[in-house]
């Protein structure tokens, strides 16, 4: 059972051929479901690296082992879940870590939760869905300068 794996766009490009090509195919379908896997001739198909972490213990009894180009990436979405879990714990606990200046004096108590949630080390992203008026756009603005001040990002997209 001889695959080749590499990352390529943020999508897991896996190549073989044979029985065990198309069972490694059709187990990874049948978990993600078919419309994640795109098939790339005969002896090759890709799916989104996040599915790939997802449908990481299929790679495992299929190929007996996880590929060391998914096993590298999922050390980044493990810190994502656990930053996650964090930002979120923050936010049911109304805590607000430290915010750089001036934003501890500009945010109302809310907002400060939420940039606090938004700046959590090793999260790759969130949504914010406050209610109309509640200041999503400043909460936006306040992260990104706190993200930027940190050299954490250098762009944002308000929408």
């Amino acid at each position: 059972m001889s695959f080749n794996f590499r990352i390529q766009n943020s999508r897991l490009l896996c190549e073989g051929e044979g029985v065990s090509f198309l069972r490694l195919k059709t187990s990874l379908s049948g978990f993600l479901g078919h419309r994640q896997i795109i098939t790339i001739g005969k002896k090759a198909f890709s799916l989104p690296l996040i599915s790939a972490v997802m449908a990481s213990s299929v790679l495992k009894e299929v190929c007996g082992t996880i590929p060391e180009e998914l096993a590298k990436e999922m050390v980044v979405y493990d810190r994502h879940r656990v930053a996650r879990d964090k930002a979120m714990q923050g936010v049911l606990e109304n805590k607000v870590l430290t915010l750089e200046m001036p934003w501890p004096e500009v945010l109302d108590p809310a907002q400060a939760v939420a940039v606090s949630a938004m700046t959590t080390e090793g999260l790759l992203g969130l949504c914010l869905f406050d209610e109309q008026g509640i200041g999503k756009t400043v909460t936006a603005l306040a992260a990104f300068d706190i993200l930027r001040q940190r050299s954490q990002t250098d762009c944002l997209v308000i929408i």
